[in-house]
């Protein structure tokens, strides 16, 4: 059924019939096509046919797997983005991750931008984008029947922060999800092993997973840190300034909109010594206008 897609796909027929040929076609031939044809022809070296299906093989950017992506006609396209991503298992995940699904399985010219306008026109997506204020519903009972879903949606969706799926990160795997079982699983290069071997190849690819997720935290954690950096603002007192301390009324029954939030105005007596706390301590000496007190260590946030 697949076979016969991308024959009927009249770009796709033409890509197929020049790779039976086994001869690239020249610039000049292909100038005259549209930019679906050019779009294959520029990757000519990654196409190629297994048991009479198009693909295109696909290296992982850590160069642990190579995957060969099924070439997706244009008739099966809408089927696909359905199925990743506003099914059950598909989770209504954001681009990110939807591109990163359709990644490990297919492929076609523009993924990426017809990825962003189907989620741009979700329906559900763009209801749960709605005003800050909604309602509650009531709550929900089948919760047996809901969790499975979700799970299987989580853990095969890509991280932002490592670029792998939990399932891959933990078992060495990515999950089948139903169109798996519908347009088939997208074939891995690999080689006859025995079960040492397999075993062994496994151990390695699993360092070699860990340890390119953990340089992708590292980085991801220093971008989180100099964004955070160049925004974040630092307050600074000297002894002697007049601050406001915060001390809300404990009693609910006498707040009101109006109600005094930030208690009385204290002066800021001395700097807090102990080394290793995120915040300078001040301490309560005395209250503009009124009585002293004890001086009591309050922390600025």
């Amino acid at each position: 059924e697949l076979k016969k897609s991308q024959k009927k796909d009249s770009d796709l027929k033409l890509i197929r019939n020049w790779l039976k040929n086994g001869v690239r076609p020249t610039w000049q031939e292909v100038s005259r096509y549209g930019t679906t044809i050019k779009g294959y022809w520029a990757q000519w070296s990654s196409l190629c046919l297994r048991d009479g299906l198009l693909h295109r093989k696909w290296e992982s950017p850590d160069g642990v797997s190579a995957v060969y992506q099924l070439v997706l006609p244009k008739a099966r396209i809408h089927q696909v983005l359905e199925e990743l991503h506003s099914s059950p298992s598909g989770g209504h995940f954001g681009v990110t991750r939807t591109l990163a699904r359709v990644r490990d399985r297919f492929y076609w010219v523009n993924c990426r931008r017809d990825v962003e306008e189907w989620c741009k026109r979700c329906d559900l997506c763009s209801a749960k984008k709605g005003p800050k204020t909604r309602s509650r519903g009531k709550m929900v009972q089948d919760w047996d029947k809901l969790v499975p879903l979700f799970l299987l949606s989580y853990r095969s969706s890509q991280h932002e922060s490592t670029t792998y799926t939990p399932s891959m990160l933990t078992s060495g795997r990515e999950m089948k999800l139903p169109t798996d079982l519908i347009l088939g699983h997208p074939v891995e290069e690999n080689q006859e092993r025995s079960l040492p071997e397999f075993v062994e190849d496994l151990r390695e690819r699993m360092d070699r997973i860990h340890q390119f997720a953990r340089e992708k935290l590292k980085i991801h954690s220093d971008k989180m840190k100099q964004r955070l950096d160049t925004t974040s603002t630092k307050t600074a007192f000297k002894p002697g300034d007049a601050v406001w301390l915060y001390a809300p009324k404990k009693d609910e029954r006498k707040k009101s909109k109006a109600s005094e939030q930030l208690g009385r105005p204290v002066h800021h007596n001395k700097e807090n010594q102990r080394p290793g706390l995120p915040h300078p301590a001040v301490s309560k000496k005395q209250a503009e206008g009124g009585p002293s007190g004890k001086a009591r260590k309050v922390h600025r946030t």
